[in-house]
């Protein structure tokens, strides 16, 4: 392969990966709740809620390395719909959530592999469960 080809070849990858690993945009958020007291499934789309969900979820600390022997179902399920091309179909993130009721922090299991599993302390935490749980 000549050096012209090569540095095309380059060009148009780096363009293709630049592209499509950028932000994205957060359009909806389904919620699962599922335990002997709630079963419940909602929608958030109000785009208020969706940024203070996604600020918050900015301060968790992942650990992709950790992996955590959960001795329970989640408390909560939450399918993050991110938009990356208005052209393609939404990417989903799952995400599951255990609340830590004895100090008031949050362990959350991701499904993707770079964030793996992280821990949220009480005050974010708390605002979590407020804005996943509440209807308004």
């Amino acid at each position: 392969m000549n050096i012209k080809a090569l540095v095309l070849v380059f060009l148009f990858v780096f363009l293709l990966v630049g592209c499509l690993g950028g932000p994205g945009e957060l359009t909806r958020i389904d919620v699962q709740v599922k335990s002997e007291s709630i079963d419940k499934e909602r929608h958030i789309q109000d785009a208020e809620k969706i940024n203070r969900i996604k600020s918050i979820m900015k301060e968790v600390s992942w650990n992709p390395n950790k992996i955590y022997d959960m001795s329970s179902e989640e408390d909560v399920k939450a399918i993050f719909f991110i938009d990356f091309d208005k052209n393609l179909p939404e990417r989903l993130f799952e995400y599951k959530i255990w609340w830590n009721q004895s100090n008031g922090s949050a362990i959350i299991g991701s499904s993707e592999k770079e964030e793996g599993y992280g821990t949220l302390d009480k005050e974010y935490s708390e605002e979590l469960e407020k804005e996943l749980m509440e209807d308004n």
